[in-house]
C-alpha cells in the first residue's frame, strides 16, 4: 500500500486496493469460503475485546483481527460488486432507516417514523437525503462514518460505557446471522441484491461502531495501510498468491511460539542455576501441549510457565554472568507469552 498512500482518502478507496491485492484469488473462491473468514475473525474480534480486562486500556488491544475482519466484508463485497460505502450511506443518509431522524427515537415510536411522512415516501426521503450528502463532497470515511453513526444512535456509546462491549456484539452477531440469510436467498432467486446490499450495510455499522469505541481516535484508514503496507502480510506479493485456508495463526497461543518456548527452556536449563525438577516440570507441560495441540493445554502451559518464571526471575541472584544469561532467558520467555496471549487478556 506504500505505493497509493496518499491517495487511500475514503472507505471505497480501501475496498479497491483490497480488490487489486486479492481480486485474483478470491476470483476463484465461492462467497460462502469469504463469508466463512469473515464470521471467523469477527468471533476472534469479539474474544479478544470482551475478554479484556475492564481495568485495561481496550486501545492498547491488537487491531490485527480487526483489520482483517473489516477486509472479509470487503472482499465479500467485492464478490458482488457492492461498494461498502455507498451501501452505508443508502441506509444511514444522516437519520435512522426506520424512525427517519436523528438522532433515533424507535424506542417511542416502535420503529415508525418520528416525522409526519406517508410510509410510501419514506424511500424517496431517504433517497434525496442520500443525494444531498453525495452534492455536498463529503468524504466517506471511517471518521465521516463514525461522526454519522455516533449522530444517530448516541445511545450506543452509553450502552458501551455501562455495559460493557456484549450488546454492540450481540447485534454484530445479528446481522452476521442476517447477512448469511439475504445471500443464500439470493443465491436462489428469493432477495435481490439490493437486501444483501443493506445487510452489508449493518455488518459494517456495527463493525464501525465497535472500532470507534475501542480505538478512538485511531482511523480505520491509517490502520489498514500499515497492515497492508507492503502487500499481502502472508505472501509479501501483490497481489497475493497465498494458496487457500492460508492465514495467520489464531489460536491463543500457537505452535511455534510454544517450540520456541521450549527451546529457550532447554537453554535456560543448561545453565544450571534454577531447579532442574521445575525445569524439566516446565518443559513437560509445554511438551504436552505442543503434542495435544489442545487450546485448555495451551493455555494452561504457558499460564504455568509464565507464572513460574516470573517469580523465579525476581528471587534470582542477577550479579553472576550466569544469573544474567538466565534472567534474560526469562524475559525473553515471558516476551513471547505476552506477544502470543495479551490479546485474549491473560496477562496484564
Amino acid at each position: 500500500m506504500k505505493e497509493c498512500k496518499t491517495e487511500i482518502r475514503e472507505i471505497k478507496d480501501l475496498q479497491s486496493y483490497l480488490k487489486d491485492l486479492y481480486g485474483n484469488v478470491n476470483s476463484n473462491r465461492e462467497w460462502d469460503y469469504l463469508y466463512g473468514y469473515l464470521s471467523r475473525t469477527a468471533g476472534i474480534v469479539s474474544k479478544q475485546i470482551t475478554n479484556a480486562p475492564r481495568y485495561r486500556t481496550l486501545s492498547e488491544i491488537d487491531k490485527t483481527q480487526f483489520v482483517l475482519a473489516i477486509s472479509w466484508l470487503f472482499s465479500l463485497s467485492n464478490y458482488f460488486e457492492i461498494d461498502v460505502a455507498d451501501s452505508y450511506l443508502k441506509k444511514y443518509p444522516g437519520i435512522c432507516p426506520y424512525c427517519m431522524v436523528s438522532p433515533c427515537v424507535c424506542y417511542k415510536t416502535k420503529k415508525m417514523p418520528g416525522i409526519n411522512i406517508p410510509i410510501y415516501k419514506i424511500e424517496e426521503e431517504k433517497q434525496w437525503k442520500y443525494n444531498d450528502i453525495k452534492n455536498q463532497g463529503a468524504l466517506i470515511n471511517s471518521k465521516w462514518v463514525i461522526s454519522n453513526t455516533r449522530a444517530i444512535y448516541p445511545a450506543n456509546d452509553t450502552l458501551w460505557h455501562h455495559a460493557g462491549p456484549w450488546y454492540h456484539f450481540t447485534k454484530l452477531s445479528e446481522e452476521l446471522a442476517e447477512l448469511h440469510e439475504a445471500i443464500s436467498k439470493n443465491q436462489v432467486g428469493k432477495k435481490g441484491e439490493d437486501a444483501v446490499s443493506q445487510e452489508i450495510a449493518d455488518v459494517f455499522t456495527w463493525f464501525i461502531s465497535i472500532w470507534s469505541s475501542v480505538f478512538h481516535d485511531i482511523t480505520l484508514e491509517d490502520s489498514m495501510i500499515d497492515h497492508y503496507y507492503n502487500g499481502c502480510p502472508e505472501c509479501k506479493q501483490k497481489p497475493c498468491t497465498c494458496p487457500d485456508r492460508n492465514s495467520r495463526p489464531t489460536d491463543h497461543i500457537n505452535l511455534d511460539a510454544l517450540n520456541e518456548i521450549n527451546n529457550r527452556l532447554h537453554d535456560l536449563g543448561s545453565l544450571k542455576v534454577i531447579d532442574e525438577g521445575i525445569i524439566n516440570d516446565l518443559q513437560r507441560a509445554v511438551e504436552a501441549a505442543i503434542d495435544t495441540q489442545s487450546e485448555p493445554r495451551m493455555v494452561q502451559a504457558s499460564t504455568h510457565t509464565y507464572d513460574k518464571l516470573k517469580r523465579i526471575d525476581s528471587s534470582l541472584d542477577k550479579i553472576d554472568e550466569a544469573g544474567k544469561k538466565a534472567s534474560s532467558i526469562i524475559t525473553t520467555i515471558l516476551t513471547l507469552i505476552e506477544k502470543s496471549s495479551r490479546i485474549f487478556g491473560y496477562w496484564t
